[in-house]
């Protein structure tokens, strides 16, 4: 129970399903392959915890040395793309650094880096334009949802002069960001629907996922707003492992 709560593993467990994501675009799955990134997470949320001063004690110190421990278990791709999200982290949360408070660079480490976790499943660093597309297109939703937490946030964050991308770049720039984030996954989704048709109605349900953010679920952003795309984007995942499961 304590790793529940003292590294939230609630607040990021649904993020090892892009370990899958990456796994199946080579057909290599096995538990190790959960293993360090259940730790990176850990590592992550509970570092951010004490950098904000949530946390006093220094937690995060118990999955950073076993991340480094077994590292040496993996092929060189996999330490690489472990050591570069570690990299992120670390500089988006520690105080001497803290690239989470400045605007634009933290979005992108929020965007950029929870991809680093599917990369880890991919586990190549070989890349054709359906397999490219496809981490851009996780990127991109990655991006929305971190914007959506800023846009939530932005009344009190110009309050407490905190600097967001979304508190700097003003209320309707945001949104006009991400739906046009979410155009690229619902454009990119229709297109890899074809290519990768193996995965068809798991790229149909990102192009629906989208197409509505886009259409409606974007008009008036909210703290709904954030569970309801949390929520839908646990289904398309679960859709996804259905599609695993089935093919």
């Amino acid at each position: 129970m304590i790793y529940v709560y003292t590294f939230r593993l609630k607040d990021w467990f649904y993020y090892l399903g892009y370990v899958l994501f990456g796994s199946s675009l080579t057909n290599e799955f096995s538990i190790l392959q959960f293993i360090l990134p259940s730790l990176m997470l850990a590592y992550a949320f509970s570092l951010n915890d004490y950098s904000d001063g949530d946390v006093s004690k220094k937690y995060f110190l118990f999955p950073l040395i076993t991340t480094f421990i077994l590292l040496p278990f993996y092929n060189f791709v996999r330490i690489f793309y472990s050591m570069i999200f570690i990299l992120l982290v670390t500089t988006y949360s520690v105080t001497q650094i803290r690239l989470k408070s400045i605007p634009i660079i933290s979005l992108t480490i929020n965007g950029i880096g929870f991809t680093f976790i599917a990369l880890f499943g991919y586990g190549s660093l070989t890349f054709n334009l359906p397999v490219l597309l496809f981490f851009v297109i996780l990127t991109s939703l990655n991006l929305v949802s971190q914007l959506i937490h800023e846009i939530v946030d932005i009344k009190d964050d110009i309050k407490n002069k905190i600097k967001s991308t979304a508190s700097v770049i003003g209320y309707r720039k945001s949104l006009g960001l991400a739906k046009c984030l979410m155009l690229i996954s619902l454009i990119g989704s229709v297109f890899l629907s074809v290519y990768m048709s193996r995965f068809f109605i798991f790229f149909l349900s990102i192009a629906v996922f989208s197409a509505y953010f886009i259409s409606f679920g974007l008009k008036a952003v909210n703290k709904k707003t954030r569970i309801r795309y949390k929520n839908l984007g646990l289904v398309v995942g679960f859709i996804y492992l259905l599609s695993l499961i089935y093919t």
